[in-house]
């Protein structure tokens, strides 16, 4: 666990740093909302598998933060975290008992609940001065995410540059930087936490059909490249590649 929080620590920390103070009320405010539930959880229980201390509450906590909006409310990031831990996680026994991934029913359970704040995708605002190239880029974003232009004008002739992509530097999640989340998971690989057969066949799963497509219908359909780093693909690749058989936390 401990590993894997550290492979999401450089996204997460382009996030604050894009997002400012709001984003780091809602990892902050999450985190204890978390840390909080699964202590009341494990007191009210005779038997439960994990404790406090082994970090995969917060692992829980900081996968389903990466995926919210960047200004999302701080209490409502809190009772998602709860939801997360409580309904998601240890109402089925703890650590590696859980039938869904804990922070993906979370986001599912505020996206039915609050769909505007979940929708909400505000352009980055630095907290300091950003390098030339990726002030253009910042300064023409109006809000919405690259994926959500491309479905409401139906069109993928938008400009993409490349390095502010790869880093996630536009409107979208707080933890979206694949290149970032791609490091992460080679370090995950490398220390064989994460199965890099799984995580491969994920993404050429992905950017296969995604170039037939392209190629059929360029004017329609994002280029691959622009496909891998769109939305949470590089956060999903990672996050269900699991070596570990038995703990269904991640696969």
């Amino acid at each position: 666990m401990r590993q894997v929080i550290l492979a999401l620590f450089p996204a997460l920390v382009l996030g604050i740093y894009l997002f400012g103070e709001k984003a780091l009320e809602l990892i902050f405010a999450s985190i204890i909302a978390g840390l909080v539930s699964e202590w009341l959880c494990q007191k009210c229980q005779k038997k439960h598998i994990g404790s406090l201390s082994d970090g995969s509450a917060i692992v829980t906590v900081l996968l389903l933060v990466m995926s919210l909006p960047p200004h999302f409310p701080w209490y409502l990031g809190a009772f998602g975290s709860a939801v997360a831990v409580v309904l998601g996680k240890q109402v089925y026994g703890g650590l590696g008992q859980n039938l869904f991934n804990p922070a993906m029913l979370a986001r599912v359970v505020l996206l039915i609940s609050f769909p505007v704040e979940m929708t909400d995708w505000p352009a980055p605002d630095p907290v300091l001065p950003l390098l030339p190239i990726f002030s253009e880029v910042v300064d023409a974003f109006t809000g919405a995410t690259t994926l959500g232009v491309v479905m409401e004008t139906g069109s993928s002739q938008i400009q993409l540059t490349l390095l502010p992509m790869l880093l996630g530097i536009g409107a979208g999640s707080l933890g979206e930087s694949p290149l970032l989340l791609f490091l992460g998971g080679i370090w995950m690989c490398w220390k064989n936490i994460i199965d890099w057969r799984t995580a491969f066949g994920l993404l050429v799963g992905c950017i296969v059909p995604a170039t037939i497509a392209w190629f059929i219908s360029p004017e329609t359909i994002l280029a691959p490249l622009a496909q891998l780093t769109s939305g949470g693909l590089m956060l999903a690749d990672f996050l269900y590649s699991n070596r570990s058989s038995h703990q269904p936390y991640y696969t």
